[in-house]
């Protein structure tokens, strides 16, 4: 009987600690979307961004500071992003909507870090499920007020029924003074009637799952605004 209770017990945790590497895997990596749209001005000659991107494969990440001219829009940005990540052996695919906007797609991510602004824009998505992390940084080179914006779609699961599926949202006014920590506990804020989340670091927010219960299937961050805010989301 204890030889029998022993082996049950050990099923168990094995079963406990492979559902545990699972969600820690799920956490760590995923399918990412970055919609780049607008264009550079007008008023502004000429701006500099950043783009990083990594993957939980190992190959070596994209950082790309640019210096763009006047003009440039969203879908030309997201081709070279696409161009560079394609050589350094990231799995990407470039999908492009209008002459403005185009959509660039990252199998197995780790993290999309932006700084655009000056009339370029960058939502960032989860496609596949919540964000282990969620850092907004103070514009630099333009500093100007902006409006974060973080959306997530949801699920209640219950046993023989269909999921029960819905969305919540959450919108920041943030000042071009705010550091990072103040703006990290803004979201937590701004969140707390309709998720919990928590702050896995002082400078860092994270959503965790609907108020009333529900998962978080897939959740997107933007940033409304010219101020050049810089983003990051790590999956």
């Amino acid at each position: 009987m204890t030889r029998l209770l022993s082996g049950v017990l050990l099923r168990v945790l094995i079963a406990g600690a492979f559902g545990s590497l699972m969600q820690i895997s799920a956490l760590a990596e995923g399918l990412a979307q970055v919609r780049f749209s607008g264009a550079v001005g007008p008023g502004i000659k000429s701006h500099l961004v950043e783009v990083e991107i990594g993957d939980a494969v190992g190959h070596d990440p994209v950082i790309l500071h640019l210096h763009l001219a006047h003009g440039t829009t969203g879908a030309e940005l997201a081709a070279l992003v696409a161009r560079r990540a394609k050589s350094a052996g990231l799995d990407v695919t470039l999908t492009a909507s209008n002459d403005k906007g185009a959509s660039l797609w990252i199998d197995r991510a780790a993290f999309v870090n932006v700084r655009l602004g000056a009339g370029l824009v960058a939502d960032v998505s989860c496609v596949e499920g919540p964000p282990s992390l969620v850092k907004i940084l103070p514009p630099q080179a333009i500093k100007q007020a902006c409006r974060a914006h973080m959306t997530a779609s949801t699920a209640i699961i219950s046993n023989g029924r269909p999921p029960l599926r819905g969305s919540i949202s959450l919108e920041a006014e943030l000042q071009p003074k705010t550091d990072s920590a103040a703006i990290a506990t803004a979201l937590w804020e701004a969140g707390q009637k309709v998720w919990q989340s928590e702050r896995p670091g002082s400078n860092a927010w994270r959503p965790i799952k609907a108020i009333e219960g529900g998962i978080l299937t897939g959740f997107s961050a933007t940033m409304e605004g010219k101020g050049d805010w810089r983003l990051e989301v790590t999956l």
